[in-house]
């Protein structure tokens, strides 16, 4: 009997080890999205009946407002290149899945267009853009989260698509004088992607200990005519857990209360 329950404990502890994964070679800055046990691509609709992404409403075939969730121009015969939400009031797309102990950055192309690209320019240019979604990392309690930049922010001066009416770039000339450029459908927002633009949403967070963490994109409030676009999510692998991630969350708390008292304020200056 004892020799059975010690073959068990071996075994289930030679389980464990062989599911822990070995950071020792990772260098600070290495890109490890490929090395870690998740499906970071977004161009994937081969199994949407279990995707490794959570917290989509698709409907095949289905077309105007009931699309809900629009994959490549709502092309549901060929791969998404960029995947994207229009007119939403609340959503949250999400992926959960283990990561060794350390500090990481993650990162993803993505855009948010408040409303239509008209009142999403005149905003920019004035400096006061709306930005309803975000880019977020859940480690147990801690949530690490960044505002997806605006429709404008990547001040592009060139045009990546031209295709037929409403799908051309959008272009509108700022107040400084330049002309910008921004996408106006999914294989747009892909063109701009592929030219580097839209990349400067990145998240800092801290993994005190091998555990499962959720990573995603969400928004919770209504705005009519709203559009969010992201694709190429990256992970990079910027050190083990140190002081220097312990400083990471230290801030990322200090961020999120400084957030509810901004918060607070607005409510008791509304009222």
């Amino acid at each position: 009997m004892k020799k059975r329950i010690f073959t068990l404990s071996l075994l289930a502890g030679l389980a464990l080890g062989s599911y822990a994964q070995d950071t020792s070679g990772w260098k600070e800055g290495q890109d490890v999205t490929n090395l870690l046990n998740w499906k970071a691509t977004t161009g994937d609709q081969e199994d949407m009946d279990n995707p490794a992404w959570k917290g989509f409403d698709y409907q095949a075939g289905a077309t105007g407002s009931d699309t809900r969730w629009e994959f490549a121009n709502s092309d549901f015969e060929r791969p998404a290149v960029t995947w994207g939400t229009y007119n939403i009031p609340q959503w949250d797309v999400y992926q959960e899945f283990t990561i060794p102990a350390g500090l990481y950055n993650l990162t993803v192309q993505a855009l948010y267009r408040e409303g239509d690209a008209n009142v999403s320019f005149r905003n920019w240019d004035a400096g006061t853009p709306t930005q309803n979604a975000f880019l977020y990392v859940q480690v147990g309690e801690e949530r690490y989260e960044t505002k997806i930049m605006s429709l404008w922010g990547s001040m592009s001066t060139e045009s990546y698509y031209q295709h037929d009416g409403w799908q051309n770039d959008q272009k509108q000339t700022s107040k400084d004088g330049n002309t910008y450029y921004a996408p106006s459908c999914h294989d747009g927002a892909t063109a701009f992607f592929d030219n580097g633009k839209f990349g400067e949403n990145e998240v800092l967070f801290a993994v005190p200990e091998e555990m499962t963490i959720r990573i995603g994109i969400s928004k919770q409030v209504e705005q009519a005519q709203d559009q969010v676009w992201w694709n190429n999510f990256r992970i990079t692998w910027e050190g083990g857990y140190d002081d220097d991630a312990k400083k990471v969350v230290a801030l990322s708390k200090y961020n999120a209360a400084v957030d509810q008292a901004d918060k607070l304020a607005n409510v008791i200056g509304e009222n």
